[in-house]
């Protein structure tokens, strides 16, 4: 049986697409009969808090057939302050290599948001001699840049940094095509893995009363996908002001 150890801030019962999508891997994987270890915080993602039942000493340790999660304690800090939530992503980070190293897998899989899991990752896979794995769903490092922060030079380490680990991966996956032609040319493998959504859920929503009022039908025009910081929506915003004619549905 092959050992898959999968590295993500981010898991069940969350519900934020990172959660989701990790959580159905791990599953996957455990179903095609790998065992899979899961390094990963105690849920408090988006409120901030940890969830009833999880307050608990850390390390948390749930195992279910070939299924195990190591769940350690997030250091909660203001979403507003950035340098705080820097050292909160890289207290987890530093935190889950010991586990990395003590599980002692066949696969390195490190998953984003949290931009140090990469490097650390990958760091932790040389010294094991194993393959790394990427999974990387937002380019987090260009952010202070791009809303006007200053960042005395950090954000050009941060990038050489985030490149050379995307290139020198054994794969790397992310969620655009954009994305990956922003690492350029890889050493190992580059697939483009979008996000999605089941058929159950479209059913839900088809099920859901009609959001507009009744009335002569209108031009509809619906958005159904990321509202991150790197998916202009306030284009599609900027759009509906100019077409007052037109109903405009985001999910």
């Amino acid at each position: 049986m092959k050992h898959i150890a999968l590295v993500t801030p981010n898991f069940e019962p969350e519900s934020n697409a990172g959660a989701k999508r990790l959580t159905a891997l791990a599953g996957f994987l455990a179903g095609k009969g790998w065992q899979v270890t899961v390094i990963t915080q105690l849920p408090h993602h988006p409120q901030n808090v940890v969830y009833d039942g999880y307050q608990r000493p850390t390390p948390y340790v749930v195992q279910d057939g070939a299924l195990t999660v190591i769940r350690l304690g997030p250091w909660i800090v203001p979403k507003s302050s950035l340098p705080k939530r820097l050292l909160s992503e890289l207290w987890f980070t530093l935190r889950a290599v010991p586990h990395l190293l003590q599980t002692r897998p066949d696969l390195i899989l490190a998953s984003s948001p949290y931009m140090f899991l990469g490097p650390a990752a990958r760091l932790t896979a040389l010294v094991m001699a194993v393959p790394f794995a990427w999974d990387v769903r937002d380019l987090t490092w260009l952010y202070p840049r791009a809303v006007g922060k200053r960042t005395y030079g950090l954000d050009s380490l941060l990038a050489r940094l985030m490149l050379r680990t995307g290139r020198r991966a054994n794969m790397l996956t992310a969620t655009t095509e954009g994305q990956v032609a922003y690492f350029g040319a890889t050493h190992g493998v580059a697939r483009v893995v979008p996000n999605g959504v089941s058929q159950a859920a479209f059913d839900a929503l088809a099920s859901l009363p009609d959001p507009f009022a009744p009335g002569a039908p209108r031009t509809r025009v619906a958005y159904m996908g990321l509202f991150g910081f790197n998916h202009g929506i306030g284009t599609i915003v900027d759009a509906a002001r100019l077409v007052p004619e037109a109903d405009f549905v985001f999910v």
